[in-house]
């Protein structure tokens, strides 16, 4: 994708989709994981972040590079805190 011609809000927006994204996430993945489990909400957040990289190696639009870092931000949520959380009850009491 050729970001050369592009003005600056187009450019501010890509970081703010990403951004946007994790907080979304962060209200329906952290619920979802109480509700559904820890270990589904990893592996859909993995298979999703998978997805995500994949798609973005042959993206040429700017708005798919949009919904992409939008999903991916809700895969960071559903990878980085819920498997934060899930570590964090398996760590023995004493330590």
């Amino acid at each position: 994708m050729d970001l050369f011609c592009t003005n600056s809000l187009q450019m501010g927006f890509l970081g703010s989709s990403f951004i946007s994204g994790c907080f979304v996430g962060s209200f329906i993945f952290s619920r979802a994981a109480d509700i559904i489990g820890r270990r589904p909400i990893f592996m859909f957040g993995l298979c999703l972040q998978i997805v995500v990289v994949v798609v973005s190696l042959f993206c040429k639009s700017i708005y798919l590079a949009y919904a992409l870092l939008f999903a991916g931000g809700l895969g960071e949520v559903c990878r980085y805190y819920v498997a934060y959380v899930y570590n964090v009850e398996m760590m023995p009491i004493g330590l």
